[in-house]
């Protein structure tokens, strides 16, 4: 069978996926020093003097305690703030500035890497700021590269991390830590998505945009390549990452006609760890694309759900296109909400706030997704 992709939406979660073979550039070392900026690195700030709110309207509020309890990164219009799960700015920036196309806060390697790029612009910069060190500084990773709106990072034992997904179809840069740090091209080329990338039914030759991309992510050099070096030595995986996307009950409340692909895998479930909450396959099929939608279930309750609404529930599955809810995510450190599509999502309170992207949580977590992805 054609493997199946999933379209989904970027998200600002940290999701992990296996490793892919890539094409590597030469790293520049632009000295020893560390952290050692290059350019016209961001601002970091400490605490802001004045604090905001972004919390959705009517949003029920958590006592202070557990509202900040577990805080998300997330991007806005200002910056790369802390924000608790009242929605509340708490008056702290990590980085001072817009235009952030894409943000992921590694716990692997405790860095927050994020990426800028003017609005209209094909070119973007990455930097990584150091959250293990007091009073660290953003630090620039390659300037001015082609494919480079989303961070996509591969680990020393062949990981991925990014975005998982958004990228079928591109040619973008992906971050390779290590002894040897370097940019590499990713192509999301692989089953349908070819069809996308290549000029021939062969999937051989790369259309004339690929080409181009691919040989802009080539060109380009690494800097600070001893600080690269530094944050990849740390390299480890949390224990709560380790909870993630394991395989749930049947939920038979599906049925199989729903699924006009693959009949089997209607009522599949995926736990949602330190939760009564599982998400069930509801639907797939196949067009340009294979597509498959999930929906979220209480165990305890034995009905589905709809955080994005508030006291939405049924025994049978909904409709899929009457469901509101993303349903990929990176559950907070508490269980009590996740992010995703750059939103903060309560399960029990709706929506908490929407960003420009969240980076991801203060502390480690886990991760519920697609497992094709």
């Amino acid at each position: 069978m054609t493997p199946r992709i999933l379209l989904t939406l970027l998200a600002a979660s940290a999701l992990l996926a296996s490793a892919c073979k890539s094409t590597s550039s030469s790293p520049k070392d632009e000295g020893t020093q560390i952290p050692e900026t290059t350019g016209a690195a961001p601002d970091s700030s400490g605490p802001d003097a004045t604090s905001r709110s972004y919390a959705s309207a009517e949003l029920p509020r958590l006592p202070e305690a557990q509202a900040t309890s577990a805080l998300a990164i997330v991007a806005t219009k200002e910056g790369i703030a802390r924000v608790d799960l009242n929605g509340d700015g708490r008056g702290e920036l990590l980085v001072r500035g817009g235009n952030v196309s894409h943000c992921v806060m590694d716990h692997r390697t405790d860095v927050l890497w994020f990426a800028r790029s003017d609005e209209g612009s094909e070119e973007s910069d990455w930097y990584g700021l150091d959250m293990d060190r007091d009073g660290a500084v953003p630090v620039e990773i390659v300037k001015g590269v082609k494919g480079g709106h989303a961070i996509e990072l591969q680990y020393p034992d062949r990981a991925r991390f990014g975005t998982r997904g958004a990228l079928d179809g591109n040619a973008s840069a992906m971050l390779e830590l290590g002894d040897a740090p370097a940019l590499s091209v990713f192509l999301g080329c692989d089953g349908d998505a070819g069809w996308s990338c290549y000029e021939d039914e062969d999937f051989t030759i790369l259309n004339e945009e690929l080409q181009q991309t691919k040989a802009s992510i080539e060109a380009a050099s690494l800097l600070n390549v001893a600080w690269l070096k530094e944050v990849s030595a740390r390299y480890k995986i949390p224990a709560q990452e380790q909870d993630s996307n394991k395989e749930g009950p049947r939920i038979t409340a599906v049925p199989e006609d729903r699924c006009l692909e693959a009949p089997e895998d209607c009522g599949k479930s995926m736990l949602v760890s330190g939760t009564p909450y599982l998400r069930v396959v509801t639907f797939n099929d196949r067009g340009d694309y294979y597509h498959e939608a999930q929906q979220f279930y209480d165990s305890e309750e034995s009905v589905f759900f709809d955080p994005l609404i508030v006291g939405k529930k049924s025994k049978a599955p909904f409709a899929d296109d009457d469901y509101e809810s993303p349903t990929d995510g990176l559950l907070s450190p508490g269980s009590e909400a996740y992010a995703s599509a750059g939103m903060l999502v309560s399960f029990t309170r709706g929506k908490i706030a929407e960003f420009e992207h969240v980076c991801g949580w203060s502390e480690p977590t886990s991760s519920f997704q697609n497992p094709w992805l």
